[in-house]
């Protein structure tokens, strides 16, 4: 998801939080969001994702994130 309007750390940290308290519905939904924010400053961008733990266990984390590098 790309998001816009964040240029500061105190509007990130709310930001986030408020997607921390957010349950991920696993029945209608998907077990993780991915979140992009293009213009938090003039040489800096932010990638994030919140996750299930269920996602994380085991190597799937991992091969994610190496995906992401390439």
């Amino acid at each position: 998801m790309k998001v816009n309007g964040i240029h500061d750390k105190e509007a990130l940290y709310k930001f986030i939080l408020e997607r921390m308290n957010t349950q991920l519905d696993l029945y209608e939904n998907v077990a993780y969001r991915f979140y992009f924010i293009e213009d938090y400053s003039d040489t800096e961008c932010l990638f994030f994702n919140i996750q299930n733990h269920a996602f994380t266990d085991g190597l799937n984390y991992i091969s994610a994130m190496t995906l992401f590098s390439k």
